[in-house]
């Protein structure tokens, strides 16, 4: 009596459940049982009745050959299998021909021994993290069986955030916000202790960008290599975007892309790369951006000193040296001479010193040198600096008493010279003059003219004495 009961209830779930597996056109075909049940091992017969003359109606399986044996009439056909086994459950049609047409009625033969009937719902789905997902899971058996729920990434432990509801021949799991990791196969697994079964659900959950990071940047020297990779989870997989802050030169930039993660290579860097580097990981449900510092060490360059050249005493000097550079230079001043450097005022800023001299002092003349230096390198540049001397006002004063007195002596001289010259041009035109007495018929000397003029020249009370005086003093000047 119960196995009775048992077997019509299960008939009436069959029907309820599987309303369209039994399909055609009722006017033509009938087939009964309608929903048949059966245990592994029984015996089962499927009647097909055709409802129109000369109806000549036949087996079919949908998948294989037909198990069992089929025995046909004028309008009716039987399929009787003696023993059914687990690999009969299918469905089966019954085909007929009436007026010039073929018709057909389908009907599903479930088979099971302690089991049947299993079924889980979804078997797929997507949702969004946060969103919450439910998923069923049932079978039915004799005797009644149990459903559990796994995970082959979790373990054997259920976890804490499932809540799983169950009454008899059915089981629902339900999660109230999906987590990204909750994304996978589920496995519901219907068991009586004799025998057990398994059904599978899997569930995409989409959600944006996380656990994105981004590696590389920091310090880095001119011409080497510079390499910056970008990660990220998402679902559905993320795009990976390059972007720099400041002016981009992105014509040397190398980029790879694989799933979830993006690298930007520079082969060479130049100080111009220095900045910072933007990444975007995104998908249509969000975007995250992680930025990077780069900073490109290089030696002194771009270098110059100005200043120096000539100053007059006691004025100023200021002498500027500049130079580029990172890690920023350090800038010293030097003498190439002697030096007097506790009157040097020095004022240093960022790539920048002045060497300042309030009043210069002759002993100030000199080449200056700057060294601009950092880690990387250094330069040196250099500067000629001359101080000229200012007069005193008492000194110039007395330069002045003197270079009149000598200038008028000078001028006296030079009239003396000229009308010296003159007076012996004037002499030389006339006839030779020799001295009385004189023999010789040589050239006449200079003396001799000069002794001649002074002879003829008239006495006035001088005696001659006097004469020879000028004549010597004469010879003497000349």
């Amino acid at each position: 009596m119960r196995r009775k009961i048992a077997s019509l209830i299960f008939t009436l779930s069959a029907l309820i459940q599987n309303p369209v597996l039994v399909t055609g056109r009722d006017e033509f075909l009938q087939i009964s049982p309608i929903a048949p049940v059966v245990r592994i091992g029984e015996a089962v017969e499927l009647r097909c009745v055709a409802l129109c003359p000369s109806g000549n109606p036949e087996w079919k399986q949908t998948i294989d050959s037909t198990p069992g044996k089929v025995t046909s009439s004028a309008s009716n056909s039987v399929l009787r299998i003696d023993k059914v086994l687990e690999t009969y459950e299918n469905t089966y049609k019954c085909v007929v021909r009436c007026d010039g047409r073929y018709f057909q009625k389908r009907v599903f033969l479930s088979v099971y021994f302690r089991l049947y009937n299993i079924q889980i719902e979804p078997t797929h789905t997507v949702q969004q993290a946060g969103n919450s997902l439910s998923i069923s899971c049932s079978g039915g058996g004799d005797p009644v069986p149990e459903i559990t729920w796994r995970k082959p990434d979790s373990g054997s432990r259920t976890p804490p955030h499932w809540n799983i509801t169950r009454r008899t021949g059915h089981s629902t799991l339900y999660i109230n916000e999906l987590e990204p990791q909750d994304g996978g196969v589920y496995i519901c697994e219907v068991s009586n202790g004799k025998s057990s079964t398994e059904r599978q659900s899997s569930v995409d959950v989409w959600y944006g960008p996380r656990d994105v990071f981004i590696d590389g940047g920091g310090n880095a020297r001119e011409n080497e290599a510079l390499a910056l990779t970008c990660r990220g989870h998402a679902n559905p997989e993320p795009n990976i975007t390059w972007a720099r802050t400041t002016h981009s030169q992105q014509q040397r930039w190398n980029i790879s892309n694989s799933r979830g993660r993006s690298e930007l290579r520079i082969d060479s860097l130049r100080p111009e790369d220095q900045g910072i580097y933007e990444c975007l990981v995104e998908n249509k449900l969000g975007d995250v951006r992680l930025k990077a510092q780069v900073d490109v060490e290089y030696g002194p360059r771009d270098v110059f000193i100005d200043g120096g050249g000539n100053a007059r005493e006691n004025e100023a000097l200021a002498l500027t040296c500049r130079g580029h550079a990172n890690p920023e230079s350090n800038i010293t001043w030097a003498r190439t001479t002697h030096s007097q450097q506790q009157r040097w005022n020095i004022s240093n800023s960022r790539g920048r010193s002045e060497l300042r001299i309030d009043s210069l002092r002759p002993e100030d003349q000199g080449i200056y040198e700057c060294l601009v230096e950092n880690k990387l390198g250094d330069v040196r540049l250099k500067a000629q600096v001359n101080v000229f001397v200012t007069v005193k006002p008492e000194q110039k004063a007395i330069v002045l008493g003197l270079s009149v007195p000598l200038a008028s002596l000078s001028g006296f001289g030079f009239m003396i010279y000229l009308i010296r010259k003159i007076l012996l041009k004037e002499l030389m035109k006339r006839k030779p003059l020799r001295p009385e007495g004189s023999t010789s018929k040589g050239p006449v000397s200079h003396s001799q003219v000069l002794a001649e003029m002074a002879l003829r020249t008239p006495d006035n009370g001088a005696g001659s004495g006097d004469h020879r005086e000028v004549l010597q003093t004469t010879q003497v000047n000349w």
